[in-house]
């Protein structure tokens, strides 16, 4: 029997309510516990910090800053040296726990009315439990990591994956936009535009006949003479005035020159009724990226979450579809799959909910770290942990610049 969701209440480790990011969790079948991780790993379950959030003497590995107490540390750094670092690490976070109110603030303060919104459609669309479970716990568990090699921090928590999540979205549309500019590169590419004549239609519909046109397009000789490789991107938007789904694709193609009239004629052709597109040559690989990055992260308006009907049309329409698919040449390409970043060398520092109460304080230890990430963060559009930084930045910026001089004197 598929249990039934809390509401979006939001829980302090006091116990108190607050109206901050979303922090429910669903209860498992049965009442049984988190699993525990495979033989051999770590357990995430981890002890409360104490009242004093940071130690008076960080403990140091290999040159870069740690900020573990004795106990954390050897958890976290007892993994099973057997097991390359990204399968030790997943293994360590199979048990998922809450997220912390810094942790919501972190990674999605910047859609946190978004994400209530999106989270009751979620509910209400009747999807399986586990992976509602799994977007109310993204970004919880979250630890911040270090590389000597690359001088770089990075956060690693738990995360949804779902389309649906912004914070989720952005990394994937990250990844799909550096695997298209390397593609890309040293080619000549051409952005294509195609509509369909607005409907008063179910969107299903309306998306089924916008791909099957796509699909008759290709199988054109004039289409097929002059393109050999290409990814389409499928966006939608919502006419909240006349209540109307308004469906089109974006063409990220290489090959010979394709004459707007051509393409023009074509698309009438297999639509019947459409005329309107556009085709455009790139001058860059940056505008590649941003190109995806822009179509990949838009997300729909605030008028379909907020409306029952349409955000379960919305959702039901969007089930098992992609929203980015390559084709032709680039058909058998993987363009989310992350590069690979893991070196040996990535040591833990300590966790992001302890960090950044010290980082506020003054701590240089958390101050690195923690100004880095908020700089390569973009906190800016992220009001709620902009205004948590703001305050105490200034103080934390002199104190590590006094700290800089009276180790380099």
């Amino acid at each position: 029997m598929r249990p039934t969701p809390r509401s979006p209440v939001v829980a302090t480790r006091t116990g108190k309510p607050t109206g901050g990011a979303l922090t429910t969790l669903l209860p498992r079948p049965g009442g049984a516990q988190d699993p525990a991780g495979p033989p051999g790993t770590v357990s995430t379950q981890h002890p409360e910090p104490p009242e004093v959030t940071y130690p008076t003497t960080p403990l140091r590995t290999s040159g870069a800053p740690s900020y573990l107490d004795p106990q954390e540390k050897s958890e976290q750094l007892g993994s099973s040296p057997s097991l390359p670092l990204r399968y030790s690490l997943s293994y360590e976070r199979l048990s998922m726990e809450d997220p912390t109110p810094l942790e919501d603030l972190w990674h999605h303060s910047g859609w946190a009315h978004r994400r209530h919104l999106v989270h009751a459609a979620l509910i209400r669309a009747n999807l399986p439990w586990r992976r509602i479970a799994r977007f109310e716990r993204c970004g919880s568990g979250a630890w911040v990591y270090y590389s000597a090699s690359r001088h770089e921090y990075q956060v690693r928590a738990n995360y949804c994956h779902d389309r649906y999540c912004a914070r989720c979205s952005r990394a994937r549309s990250t990844r799909i936009a550096a695997a298209l500019a390397h593609l890309c590169m040293h080619q000549r590419v051409r952005f294509i535009t195609l509509t369909i004549r607005s409907q008063h239609l179910p969107l299903l519909d309306q998306l089924r006949r916008l791909r099957h046109c796509f699909r008759e397009l290709r199988r054109r000789h004039a289409w097929r003479d002059r393109v050999t490789a290409g990814c389409v991107f499928t966006e939608l938007t919502y006419n909240a005035a006349t209540h109307t789904w308004h469906p089109h694709l974006h063409v990220l193609c290489t090959g010979k020159y394709f004459p707007q009239p051509l393409l023009v004629q074509e698309w009438r052709a297999v639509t019947g009724d459409s005329y309107i597109v556009d085709i455009r040559e790139t001058r860059s690989a940056l505008d590649v990226v941003n190109y995806v990055v822009k179509y990949t992260t838009k997300s729909i308006t605030h008028h379909v979450w907020s409306d029952p009907n349409r955000s379960t049309e919305y959702i039901h329409a969007l089930k098992g579809s992609h929203f980015v698919q390559p084709f032709g040449a680039w058909h058998a390409r993987d363009l989310t799959d992350a590069p690979d970043r893991e070196t040996d060398d990535w040591i833990c520092v300590g966790r992001l909910n302890t960090l950044l109460p010290a980082a506020c304080q003054g701590d240089s230890d958390a101050l690195r770290p923690i100004l880095y990430l908020a700089r390569h963060h973009d906190c800016s559009s992220f009001p709620a942990l902009a205004h948590y930084l703001r305050p105490h930045e200034p103080q934390a910026r002199a104190h590590l610049r006094l700290q800089s001089a009276a180790s380099s004197s």
